[in-house]
């Protein structure tokens, strides 16, 4: 009965490091970049804006709406009138130029949108791949002092060290377990920005090394 139990709790282990590791997702910049562009949310309002100009173009040099009049007396039967504005051809030539001139400006937008997109994606990927590699090294080095704490402590106990001695290995390891917290909040916080950002369902771990530009 004890070796199921035990069989039971590695597997349940093993189930939740399977779990872990499948929840992240080891990607590129060029993947970071393309995943910002293909997001909906970082692009749908201002193309429906471009949409919306070239649909005004299609109906700039349509004429004014009829005008429909109606005249009634009680002695005379009800007449109707029709009424069609008409421009100067000139006028509706201007108005599409001008037309023209907005649909080109809403779509070189579109161009600067997604020059911001990469600049901001390519910007974050390299913070993370930053803030990734500093909470590698600050975990190895809260490892390293939680390691000397634990055996100064232990020397204390036996009468080897000095308290003084003891209490300065206990706050070497107090500041590098603060800074790798804080360091890890950060990249937690700006992990969750690039999901958030890029519409990836996964957490987001940066390619260790250099990074590929598309």
């Amino acid at each position: 009965m004890r070796y199921w139990s035990q069989f039971a709790i590695l597997l349940l282990l093993s189930t939740i490091e399977i779990t872990a590791a499948r929840a992240q997702e080891t990607v590129t910049e060029a993947q970071v970049v393309s995943a910002a562009l293909a997001n909906p949310v970082n692009t749908s309002a201002i193309s429906l804006g471009v949409q919306q100009q070239r649909r005004l173009l299609n109906g700039v040099a349509s004429f004014d709406n009829l005008q429909i009049t109606v005249a009634t007396d009680p002695y005379d039967p009800m007449e109707l009138g029709v009424d069609q504005a008409f421009d100067f051809p000139t006028t509706y030539a201007r108005r599409r130029s001008l037309q023209r001139a907005t649909v080109g400006a809403a779509e070189r937008a579109v161009t600067v949108n997604e020059y911001e997109i990469k600049r901001r994606a390519r910007e974050s990927y390299l913070q993370l791949q930053f803030l990734a590699a500093r909470t590698a090294q600050l975990r190895f080095q809260d490892s390293l002092y939680r390691g000397i704490s634990v055996a100064a402590g232990r020397s204390f106990d036996a009468g080897q060290i000095t308290k003084l001695e003891f209490q300065f290995a206990e706050n070497r390891y107090n500041n590098a377990h603060n800074q790798y917290t804080r360091a890890l909040t950060e990249l937690d916080a700006l992990r969750a920005q690039l999901r958030i950002f890029t519409g990836l369902a996964t957490a987001i771990v940066p390619k260790a090394g250099g990074q590929t530009r598309p």
